[in-house]
């Protein structure tokens, strides 16, 4: 038995770690185990900072998004935080981008029949309006953010604005 033999049986007989999650996972996993306010806004802090998975279906006019819908008729933009949030028996019958938050707000956005983003769909699943993609993108910050406060997680871009934002509130 050689020298790297022994390192080779001593690698073996080590548990696998298990995969790193990526914040944004975990932020839904703390919005699933105590659905508060702060935990929604820390998901959407995260999901802004994110590129996400996001099933495709072929069509006649190139790749579109696949729309889950809900058994009352609600359609849903399905966005995974990681590879690892996707069934296996899902991801084989689809085609797969990772995409930047602000492409899929923009398809929300524009889109007349789906109205809210649905992260993590078939395991600890959160529901994003469509209002909060909007504050997100900075659309409408001024009804949504009563205290200011949920604005603070999405630096403005200057002090003069800062200073605006936080009289206004």
């Amino acid at each position: 038995m050689g020298l790297f033999d022994i390192f080779k049986k001593k690698n073996s007989e080590q548990p696998a770690a298990e995969p790193q999650k990526n914040t944004l996972t975990i932020a839904a996993e703390a919005y699933n185990e105590d659905g508060n306010d702060t935990n929604f806004l820390t998901v959407l802090a995260a999901l802004k900072k994110t590129e996400t998975w996001v099933p495709l279906m072929e069509t006649e006019y190139g790749a579109m998004p696949y729309i889950l819908e809900s058994e009352n008729g609600t359609q849903f933009y399905p966005v995974f935080s990681e590879e690892s949030q996707i069934p296996p028996e899902y991801a084989e019958s689809l085609s797969w981008a990772t995409l930047p938050f602000e492409s899929s707000a923009k398809y929300i956005m524009e889109s007349t029949e789906v109205s809210n983003m649905l992260l993590n769909a078939f395991t600890k699943s959160v529901i994003i309006p469509e209002e909060s993609v909007r504050v997100m993108m900075n659309e409408n910050a001024d009804e949504y953010a009563a205290d200011g406060g949920a604005l603070e997680l999405f630096p403005v871009s200057d002090d003069a604005e800062a200073q605006s934002i936080q009289e206004r509130a």
